[in-house]
């Protein structure tokens, strides 16, 4: 239970530095957080990592279905304790 509170915690702080960043910063603008250690820049990526498959969501979308679809079948496959 304890990883679910963290998994959640961390992706309301992911979501609000992004909804941060969407309403404060310029594209291209860089906020300093703390000077040669962290700073955000607002960038647009269309694709995946580092930009791979720009303007291909198509790929992701059929990615997904696929993974969600095997899902039932190997979801209980990992032995527990």
């Amino acid at each position: 239970m304890i990883y679910l509170l963290i998994a959640l915690a961390v992706l309301g702080i992911d979501y609000a530095v992004k909804l941060w960043v969407v309403q404060h910063l310029a594209i291209n603008a860089t906020q300093v957080l703390i000077p040669n250690v962290v700073s955000l820049t607002h960038i647009k990526n269309t694709g995946a990592a580092y930009g791979m498959l720009a303007g291909k969501q198509w790929v992701f979308y059929i990615i997904t279905v696929i993974a969600l679809i095997m899902l039932p079948h190997y979801g209980g496959a990992v032995p527990t304790r």
